[in-house]
């Protein structure tokens, strides 16, 4: 009898709310290494992006129907701009 430590519907709570908030902040801080900014738009470029990041995860965790793709989606999301963050910085 393998119960899971988390229900169905706490854990896409858990998705909407904290993966979704992890997930949205990596990706703002992501932003000025892939995307071409000017000098002066690197910081408020990510800044005003994140409202429309965060609601387009957030949605994007309430609609999907199979809780493991909304982990996996917001997983490769954070890895993956994780590892851009890490390469941009790294290289200065």
């Amino acid at each position: 009898m393998d119960t899971p430590l988390f229900s169905a519907k706490k854990s896409r709570l858990l998705a909407a709310t904290l993966g979704v908030l992890l997930t949205s902040t990596l990706v703002t801080a992501a932003l000025p290494a892939y995307l071409p900014f000017s000098q002066g738009d690197t910081i408020a470029g990510p800044i005003l992006l994140f409202p429309f990041t965060w609601v387009a995860l957030f949605l994007f965790s309430l609609i999907t129907t199979s809780i493991q793709r909304v982990w996996g989606g917001l997983s490769l999301l954070s890895l993956s701009h994780g590892l851009i963050i890490f390469l941009a910085l790294s290289s200065h």
